[in-house]
């Protein structure tokens, strides 16, 4: 008795199921990478923002530190995990899509977002901040 096997896969409707691998891959790859950019800069700057008001609302920086350290935390982790969320969900419905080197889009946009926050960090501190004048001597 000859068995068939039936794709119970789930396929993607409406837009999606137009959408190529590839440039699906592509989108998923930029929603990564913002989501793994956001961890190096605007959701820390915010949770600062969040703990200076704690600071000034209740006159102590001990409860403004403690709501900008775990507000961060918390964050990353959530962004981190829906990051990984949408990574396998992508996977669950193109299992032969693209990938770069073997490795999941996660790891890569990771990769990218750091060394992307590196540089941006190293251009501002060395050209617009400046070093001071331990390391560039004022002339004048």
């Amino acid at each position: 008795m000859i068995s068939e096997t039936v794709d119970t896969r789930p396929r993607p409707r409406g837009r999606l199921r137009s959408l190529p691998a590839a440039a699906g891959t592509i989108a998923i790859g930029l929603v990564e990478l913002l989501l793994c950019l956001s961890i190096f800069g605007p959701q820390p700057l915010g949770w600062l923002w969040v703990g200076s008001q704690v600071n000034y609302a209740t006159d102590s920086l001990m409860s403004g530190l403690a709501t900008a350290f775990a507000g961060s935390v918390t964050s990353i982790c959530a962004t981190v995990w829906i990051a990984r969320r949408i990574e396998a969900l992508w996977v669950s419905r193109n299992p032969d899509a693209p990938w770069l080197g073997g490795r999941g889009l996660f790891e890569t946009a990771l990769v990218l977002a750091t060394i992307l926050a590196l540089v941006g960090f190293a251009f501002w501190f060395f050209i617009i901040a400046g070093p001071g004048p331990t390391i560039a001597p004022n002339l004048h």
